[in-house]
């Protein structure tokens, strides 16, 4: 599978990354791939070994609501990463599930991003979702995690979401609200340095969290939504 394939937009990881990852698996023998950007079945009633990643999706920025306060939403949390070898000899098929970005909206906590899995064998939870704060700094969502049940492999968490820095006076605009990271995903970043209101950025897929957003007195602005996850099969066919 060609990298547009699987990466066709977003500032995740380059293609050259994503190539040589690719290499470094068919040296290992597995000279297929299976990517499940939505819930499916992988057949396996031919095939005995697989290397599988999973990605959880990212969790929701908070978003800020029509107050008489300045406002801002902290950033979702990414998703949750895990990767096994897994020894599929005795099994026909096994059913995946790819985990949804978290969802928001005006003047509430973004929601988690949901899990991925495939199958009992592993799991890859999505990152929590933003909170938002017009009283004081609201830390931002964690990150997922992994979990493997049968199988070898490891794990890695999602980033943080940052926080979101509120004050009496109109907050100062960087980085603080960003989603977090995923292993193949960006959260969604503010990087305008004056001071407008703001919706948050979206995450970038697989998994990153979504920005916070910032507001003015007296407005409402939408948290960014997190990228959704993935599974990816590596196999030999």
């Amino acid at each position: 599978m060609a990298w547009d394939d699987v990466k066709a937009t977003g500032n995740e990881i380059t293609a050259d990354e994503w190539n040589a990852h690719v290499i470094d698996q068919k040296s290992r023998g597995f000279d297929s791939i299976e990517v499940f950007e939505a819930d499916g079945t992988f057949d396996a009633s031919s095939i005995d070994t697989v290397f599988v990643e999973g990605i959880g999706g990212g969790g929701g920025g908070g978003g800020t609501n029509n107050s008489s306060t300045y406002e801002r939403g902290a950033g979702g949390g990414g998703g949750g990463y895990v990767a096994a070898y897994i020894d599929l000899s005795a099994v026909d098929s096994v059913p995946i599930s790819v985990g949804s970005g978290g969802s928001v909206g005006d003047g509430i906590d973004g929601s988690p991003g949901g899990d991925s899995t495939f199958g009992s064998y592993l799991t890859a939870f999505g990152g929590e979702g933003g909170p938002v704060s017009s009283t004081q700094a609201a830390i931002g969502g964690e990150g997922g995690i992994g979990t493997i049940n049968t199988g070898s492999g490891f794990t890695s968490p999602g980033g943080v979401g940052g926080g979101a820095v509120t004050s009496s006076s109109v907050p100062t605009i960087g980085t603080t609200s960003a989603g977090g990271d995923s292993v193949y995903g960006v959260g969604g970043h503010i990087t305008a340095l004056d001071v407008p209101s703001f919706d948050g950025r979206d995450g970038v897929k697989y998994g990153g969290g979504g920005g916070g957003a910032i507001s003015n007195i007296g407005s409402s602005f939408q948290g960014g939504v997190g990228a959704q996850g993935a599974v990816i099969v590596h196999y030999i066919s």
